[in-house]
């Protein structure tokens, strides 16, 4: 789903990504961030290297871009047609 990656953008990418996608994007610029999806408090360090970003959300991409999109320094989001309703079971990107 990716294509072809350019040199001026900068991706961000979780920690769960296929690793082909990682393939694809070696030498490019790109800032590396984890799921955190409810793991106990007391084993977060060990799940996680100290200092690397750790982002809550829900269980889609729409749900996890929001705190994404905050810590980029996004204040004022508008949201529209998130409801992930698909007109056929099966069908979906």
């Amino acid at each position: 789903m990716l294509g072809t990656p350019h040199k001026d953008v900068q991706y961000l990418m979780a920690s769960t990504c296929h690793p082909k996608m990682w393939d694809i994007l070696d030498g490019h610029n790109v800032k590396l961030w984890h799921i955190y999806n409810n793991e106990d408090n007391k084993e977060v360090p060990l799940y996680y290297p100290r200092g690397d970003l750790i982002v809550t959300g829900g269980n889609n991409v729409g749900l996890r871009m929001m705190p994404i999109a905050r810590l980029l320094g996004y204040r004022n989001m508008d949201i529209f047609g998130m409801d992930y309703s698909f007109p056929k079971e099966g069908h979906h990107h």
